[in-house]
């Protein structure tokens, strides 16, 4: 072009700082993937291992929270190592580790205990609340 557009110091100073940033995002999301390349989530016969490493019996779960699992993939369950023990309360993340699903259906084969889950209204529930004038 005969005129070509010149950028002034203060746009390649931008284009620096843009350049810097990026690069700082990026590094910290390489050192998110290597903290948590060796972490597993999986099930055996009878217990299930958490990432962190802990072993955890499907005998000790008394509850189980599956409100958030058809919308975020996310699952909690409460236990307790010894009857005496204080309660912990475990995640199950799907959106992490990928066959979750299958841990949590095992889960449940074997549990016995309090089941939180969400219920949908169903379409005649919401066609009578419209009719009444509620």
């Amino acid at each position: 072009p005969e005129k070509p557009h010149r950028h002034t110091d203060d746009e390649i100073t931008a284009q620096f700082w843009w350049g810097g940033a990026t690069l700082l995002a990026s590094l910290f999301v390489a050192t998110l993937m290597l903290m948590n390349r060796n972490k597993v989530l999986k099930a055996e016969a009878d217990h299930w291992i958490t990432p962190e490493g802990l072993t955890i019996h499907f005998s000790q779960v008394f509850r189980v929270d599956k409100r958030k699992w058809d919308n975020k993939g996310l699952a909690y369950a409460w236990y307790r190592e010894t009857p005496e023990a204080p309660e912990k309360k475990a995640l199950i993340d799907d959106l992490k580790f990928d066959g979750a699903g299958k841990i949590l259906a095992r889960l449940l084969t074997h549990f016995k205990g309090e089941l939180i889950e969400k219920i949908e209204d169903s379409p005649q529930t919401n066609l009578d609340d419209k009719t009444s004038g509620q």
